[in-house]
């Protein structure tokens, strides 16, 4: 009896401390603003053409398969590139970071040991992001990339990556994809 008259008090008093707490927290809602990535889910296929491998663009084709994760928190494109027999994957994680009032993203792909992290805004249709100075595998001092998607519509967008070379940005690749019916 003692003791159930002691705990009690106790078990009332966590009750009340994890309700306030729970009426304070932050919304573990996601963001309003990644409903703009919805049209993304589903598969899509893409032509591509990749800059610097040679005097002309190398065309390639790619697939992807988006689809929104962790409670809508994030949007996860899983993507495979044909590069005339040289086959790479890649997986892209998006979301809307509320507090910063930015975007992000992140790249992993099958050809570098780490991730490239974007960061940036989106203005109607079109988002543009810019990675940090960053160490790549096989290449002298630090890159900036810039990624610049744009909605055509509901079934169409584009993508085009750039990397700073001094004060201008030079092309990577430019791609149209297109989902699938």
């Amino acid at each position: 009896m003692k003791l159930r008259t002691c705990l009690l008090p106790l078990v009332a008093a966590v009750a009340l401390v994890t309700q306030a707490s729970a009426q304070g927290a932050p919304s573990m809602a996601a963001p309003d603003e990644m409903k703009a990535l919805a049209y993304l889910t589903g598969t899509w296929t893409g032509k591509m053409k990749m800059y610097g491998m040679g005097p002309e663009p190398m065309e390639a084709e790619s697939q992807m398969v988006c689809e929104s994760i962790l409670g809508g928190r994030f949007m996860r494109g899983m993507v495979t590139y044909d590069m005339g027999g040289m086959k790479m994957s890649g997986m892209q994680l998006q979301t809307y970071d509320a507090d910063a009032k930015k975007w992000k993203v992140w790249w992993f792909d099958s050809m570098s040991a780490q991730p490239v992290e974007m960061t940036g805004d989106m203005k109607g249709d079109t988002c543009v992001l810019e990675s940090k100075p960053m160490k790549m595998t096989g290449m002298e001092g630090e890159s900036v990339f810039r990624a610049t998607y744009t909605k055509v519509s509901d079934t169409e967008f584009t993508m085009k990556l750039e990397m700073k070379d001094g004060d201008k940005w030079s092309p990577m690749i430019e791609e149209t994809m297109k989902k699938k019916a």
